[in-house]
C-alpha cells in the first residue's frame, strides 16, 4: 500500500435530524475527537494488515450523546469492523 495513512475518515450529521448548524457542527466535532484519540491504535493495525480503509461516519442517533458514549460507540463499531 502507498497510502501514507491507512485510514481516512468523513463525517456527517443529518439536516434532516439536527436543523440547527450548530448542532451539526457541534456532533461532527464530537465524531472526529472519538477518532482522534483512538485512531492510532487502528492505523498501527492496519499497517500490518496492509489494508487502506475510507470511512464514512454518519450520526444517526435523535439526541446529541455525550463524548464518552460517542467513543464507546466508535471504539466498539472500530473493534468489529478490525476483527473481520
Amino acid at each position: 500500500s502507498n497510502c501514507a495513512v491507512p485510514a481516512q475518515f468523513a463525517f456527517v450529521a443529518p439536516k434532516k435530524l439536527f436543523s440547527k448548524a450548530v448542532d451539526r457542527n457541534r456532533i461532527k466535532r464530537l465524531l472526529r475527537e472519538g477518532v482522534r484519540l483512538q485512531k492510532h491504535e487502528w492505523n498501527s493495525i492496519m499497517q500490518q494488515r496492509e489494508q487502506n480503509f475510507i470511512f464514512l461516519l454518519s450520526y444517526q442517533a435523535k439526541t446529541i450523546k455525550s463524548q464518552q458514549e460517542i467513543s464507546t460507540n466508535i471504539s466498539l463499531l472500530f473493534n468489529k469492523i478490525l476483527d473481520k
